[in-house]
Order: C-alpha cells, then sequence, then structure tokens
C-alpha cells in the first residue's frame, strides 16, 4: 500500500503520515525497494489503526471499519498488498 492509500483508507491527509513517520509514530515501510516510493503490507497498516483508535474510530480498511484484532492477522495477501512493481 502507498501513503496515498493509506491516507484515503485512514480518512487523512496524506502530510499527516509523512509528519508521523517523521516523529517515529508511523510503521517502517514493509518494502524500500525504491527508495522514493515505501511501500507497506496492509496486515501492517491495520495493526497501525488498530493500535491508534482515535484515527481508527474513522479509518477503514479494505471497505470494512477495522475494529479489534481484525483483518490484522491475514498473512496471505501481504505479499500482494505491497504492490510489486515491473
Amino acid at each position: 500500500m502507498s501513503i496515498t492509500e493509506m491516507a484515503a483508507l485512514a480518512d487523512i491527509h496524506r502530510q499527516s503520515i509523512y509528519t508521523l513517520r517523521g516523529k517515529g509514530e508511523f510503521p517502517a515501510p514493509d518494502d524500500t525497494a525504491v527508495r522514493t516510493r515505501p511501500r507497506w503490507r496492509k496486515s501492517t497498516f491495520d495493526r497501525w489503526i488498530v493500535d491508534n483508535q482515535k484515527l481508527g474510530a474513522r479509518a477503514t480498511s479494505g471497505g470494512k471499519r477495522v475494529s479489534g484484532q481484525a483483518g490484522i492477522d491475514n498473512k496471505e495477501d501481504d505479499q500482494s498488498d505491497l504492490g510489486h512493481r515491473p
């Protein structure tokens, strides 16, 4: 997932994610193969939403509201969520 995708799902501005990253309050990217385009697994993003309930109250993941631990242990889609580019 890109920063743009995560911002849309969390209903926050992209700049908010950059700010949180700069403060160390957002998880490190799961894929840094392209240094200027970091990517995260959906499960990493879902876990962050659950851990940050003030955002999680508004955020959705995959069209479903994130609550509790739902959606964070789904390993089958981890690799595909990185959006590997050719």
